[in-house]
């Protein structure tokens, strides 16, 4: 019988607060969208078994980026696990 070892990764990524104004803790210095993206995709090789997306105001952001930007990344974590 095979042993499984289940590792959990909790790590709070911001992205940054001018590019995303709908949230309730701007992070300032945090990632540009395209770096949050690149960092989801860099993780195609491994056994995901969820993730989620916290923080998403949208009437705070009257350019709707970070619902546009929530989405691309819920997205993307779907494809993950669809992957393994």
């Amino acid at each position: 019988m095979r042993d499984r070892i289940y590792r959990h990764h909790r790590r709070g990524v911001g992205v940054w607060c001018q590019t995303c104004l709908g949230t309730g803790t701007p992070e300032a210095g945090g990632l540009e969208a395209r770096e949050a993206l690149a960092l989801l995709r860099a993780h195609g090789g491994l056994n995901v078994i969820g993730a989620d997306v916290v923080e998403v105001a949208p009437q705070y952001d009257p350019t709707t980026n970070t619902s546009q930007l929530a989405a691309q990344l819920l997205f993307e974590e779907f494809a993950l696990m669809a992957l393994r």
